[in-house]
């Protein structure tokens, strides 16, 4: 059934019940974009780039040109600093602690698991909901979905900030390793 004879028939129905629908469509939208954004998903077309740096890789290039009205989509692309340093992450942490805003759960984690032959570190701090962790990754700053205490040790462990710090090197130092040779 095409979309318009569906609107038609909508009409039809008495203002309440069209009322109640609409509600409805809203609610299961509303759903469907708080999953895609927890899950990452969600494509807003238009982001603002957020980086400690950000620099244009190569010149605009011109990827299509509307015929009708001469207007053109221009393709720019960029590398991205997002990163975090050890250095700012314990930084974030002694004042949460200074503050006395922190909780048993504040700190660094290891992964439980290795990934390419490394173990990942974050920094977790509690968030305003209660057993919700806000997630600092050194390679892509905060996350932009919280992880709930159970999930965050059942995927990590809690270490250090030295262990955090040792972890860190050596996981820079291979990655400089593998872009460089």
């Amino acid at each position: 059934m095409p979309y318009f004879t569906l609107l038609n028939r909508i009409l039809g129905i008495a203002p309440e019940t069209q009322n109640r629908l609409f509600e409805l469509f809203v609610n299961i939208l509303d759903l469907l974009v708080q999953k895609a954004r927890i899950e990452g998903n969600l494509d807003t077309d238009i982001i603002d780039l957020k980086a400690n740096v950000i620099k244009l890789k190569r010149t605009p290039k011109n990827v299509y040109v509307d015929q009708m009205n001469g207007a053109s989509t221009v393709l720019y692309t960029f590398i991205l600093d997002r990163g975090v340093s050890w250095e700012l992450e314990n930084t974030m942490l002694n004042e949460k602690q200074k503050a006395r805003f922190g909780s048993y759960g504040d700190g660094f984690y290891k992964s439980k698991r290795e990934w390419l032959g490394k173990r990942h570190v974050i920094l977790a701090f509690q968030s305003s909901a209660p057993a919700m962790y806000k997630i600092v990754r050194p390679t892509t700053r905060e996350s932009p979905r919280d992880m709930h205490l159970t999930e965050l040790t059942r995927k990590y462990s809690k270490v250090s900030s030295l262990e955090a710090a040792n972890l860190l090197s050596l996981y820079i130092f291979s990655v400089v390793l593998k872009c460089y040779l």
